[in-house]
C-alpha cells in the first residue's frame, strides 16, 4: 500500500520546503499545485514535540457528569483529579510507515502516560496501557495511536486543500504575515484557512465554524515558524475550542503545542516502524479474539503450579 510520499503523511504532518517559484497569480489552481508541490518534498523525517491541554471549568464539569452518568450504567472510565494534560511525543515518518510515541509529563497517574505505536506500511504494532497489539487496519492504528490529538499542528488540513475544492477569498495580512485566504465547506462545517506563501504555504491559521447546532467553533493558530534548512515546520501554535450551551459560549478549552526539534528528509531505520514486545506480554490481533504471549504461552494452571510451596521432607 505504498503511495508515492503519501499524501496522508504528508498532509498530516505540514512540514514543507519552500518554493523560489512560488504561484505568481493568487488562484484555486496555483494555490492548490504550490502546496501539492511543498508537500511532496517533504519524504521522511521526525521529530519531539509538546502538547499541553487546558479544559475550561465547563468543559471539566460535563465531562465528570457523563462519567458520572455512564458509571451509573457500568461502564468505568478513570479520570485524573486535574484534567490538564502534558504530553511528550516522537514522531517519525517515511512515506507511508510512520511511528508515534507518547509520554505523558502531567499528571503522572492513571493509565494513558506511556505509549508506543507504529505502522510499517501493511501492518500496525503498539505498545498502549491495555497491552500489547497487532493490527492489519491503519486507522485503527492511528487511533491506538491518538495521532487525532495533534492532527492541527501537523498539518492534517493540507490534504482538504490538496484533494479537495476549496474558494480563494484574498490575500490578508495576519501578524504581519501576508497569507492566502482559502474557504473549504465540509458537510456542517465551514473552514477558513490562511496559508502562508512566505513559509512554505503552511497553514497560518484555520477558523472551523459549525452550523448552528452541529459542534463548536475553534481556531487554530500559529505564533511562530522555523526553519529547518530548507524546511519550514511551525514552532509554536495554539488552539481553542469554545464549547457552547443554548448557544452561549460557555468558556474556552486551550491546546498548545510547541516543536522541541524537527529533522526533514533524513534516512529512518527500518526496526523504527515496529514495536518490540517485552517478553511476557501478551499481545491482542491480529484478527478479533486472538491473543499470544510473547515468549511462549503460560497458562493460569501452570503459575499457580510456579508458586506452589515446597514439601516437606520427612523422611
Amino acid at each position: 500500500m505504498r503511495r508515492p510520499t503519501s499524501v496522508f503523511l504528508l498532509a498530516a504532518l505540514g512540514a514543507v520546503i519552500v518554493f523560489q517559484t512560488a504561484a505568481r497569480a493568487a488562484d484555486v489552481a496555483s494555490i492548490k499545485t504550490a502546496v501539492q508541490r511543498s508537500a511532496e518534498s517533504l519524504r521522511s523525517g521526525y521529530g519531539y514535540f509538546v502538547r499541553a491541554y487546558v479544559p475550561s471549568p465547563y468543559t471539566e464539569k460535563i465531562t465528570r457528569e457523563e462519567v458520572a452518568a455512564n458509571e451509573s450504567k457500568g461502564v468505568r472510565k478513570l479520570l485524573p483529579d486535574d484534567m490538564r494534560s502534558v504530553d511528550r511525543f516522537y514522531w517519525a515518518f517515511d512515506g507511508p510507515k510512520w511511528r508515534f510515541d507518547r509520554n505523558r509529563m502531567f499528571p503522572k497517574s492513571g493509565c494513558g502516560s506511556l505509549a508506543q505505536v507504529a505502522w510499517d506500511g501493511s501492518r500496525g504494532t503498539g505498545l498502549t496501557c491495555d497491552g500489547g497489539f497487532v493490527s492489519n487496519d491503519m486507522s485503527a492504528t492511528r487511533l491506538y495511536a491518538l495521532i487525532g490529538m495533534m492532527d492541527a499542528f501537523f498539518g492534517y488540513e493540507r490534504k482538504w486543500i490538496i484533494n479537495g475544492s476549496f474558494a480563494y477569498a484574498g490575500d490578508e495580512e495576519l501578524d504581519g504575515i501576508t497569507t492566502h485566504h482559502l474557504v473549504v465547506r465540509q458537510q456542517s462545517v465551514t473552514r477558513d484557512i490562511w496559508v502562508s506563501p512566505s513559509h512554505g504555504y503552511l497553514t497560518k491559521r484555520m477558523r472551523s465554524t459549525p452550523d448552528p447546532g452541529k459542534g463548536i467553533l475553534s481556531i487554530y493558530d500559529v505564533q511562530s515558524f522555523r526553519q529547518y534548512g530548507d524546511t519550514w515546520f511551525p514552532e509554536v501554535a495554539t488552539e481553542i475550542d469554545y464549547p457552547e450551551r443554548d448557544g452561549q459560549r460557555q468558556g474556552a478549552d486551550i491546546t498548545r503545542y510547541r516543536t522541541l526539534e524537527f529533522h526533514a528528509n533524513v534516512d529512518i531505520p527500518e526496526w523504527v516502524f515496529s514495536v518490540r514486545f517485552p517478553v511476557g506480554m501478551t499481545i491482542y490481533g491480529p484478527e478479533p479474539g486472538k491473543e499470544s504471549q510473547i515468549g511462549g504461552t503460560v497458562t493460569k494452571e501452570e503459575l499457580e503450579a510456579f508458586l506452589k510451596p515446597a514439601a516437606v521432607d520427612t523422611r
